[in-house]
């Protein structure tokens, strides 16, 4: 299985894609794009995000594709700016070390939203199941800053309707 890594941006600068950046800083962005994977090929996509941010991702194989498998994992601060490739595909050793967020396999969509603990990089990464055929595969990644309705409820006098 070979491994291909993409990462995306460093925050808050929204994702970005190749040698495309946008400089305006945000509290939330918006990553979607189509990628071909061949056979048994793994591919990640990389976003630094401060801790408690909201990430949600939708992978989706296109009908009559194979099957995707997702892991969602992070890197804390101290470790390096991609994904180990030991680590990337020994899944066990992720989730010892608490650093695996999600797994999923055998699926032809998969859908996810968490809240990062950390700061750090968090990676997304999917898979080709197949391994006699490729697998067009859109991508939805979207992540933002939590608001605290608590704090907004008390600060603007807001009725628990209003809130809601």
């Amino acid at each position: 299985m070979s491994l291909k890594v993409l990462r995306l941006a460093l925050s808050p600068v929204p994702f970005f894609l190749l040698q495309t950046i946008t400089t305006t800083p945000v509290h939330a962005s918006m990553f979607e794009s189509s990628i071909h994977l061949p056979p048994s090929e793994k591919r990640c996509l990389g976003q630094d995000l401060l801790g408690h941010t909201l990430m949600m991702a939708t992978l989706t194989s296109e009908p009559g594709g194979p099957t995707i498998s997702v892991d969602i994992m992070e890197d804390k601060d101290d470790q390096a700016s991609q994904p180990h490739s030991a680590n990337v595909q020994n899944a066990a050793t992720l989730k010892a070390q608490g650093l695996m967020i999600f797994s999923e396999s055998n699926q032809m969509e998969v859908r996810t939203a968490f809240t990062s603990k950390h700061d750090g990089i968090h990676w997304v990464c999917v898979s080709n199941d197949s391994e006699s055929q490729g697998a067009q595969i859109s991508v939805k990644i979207s992540t933002g800053r939590h608001q605290n309705y608590e704090v907004l409820k008390k600060r603007d006098h807001l009725d628990p309707v209003e809130v809601s």
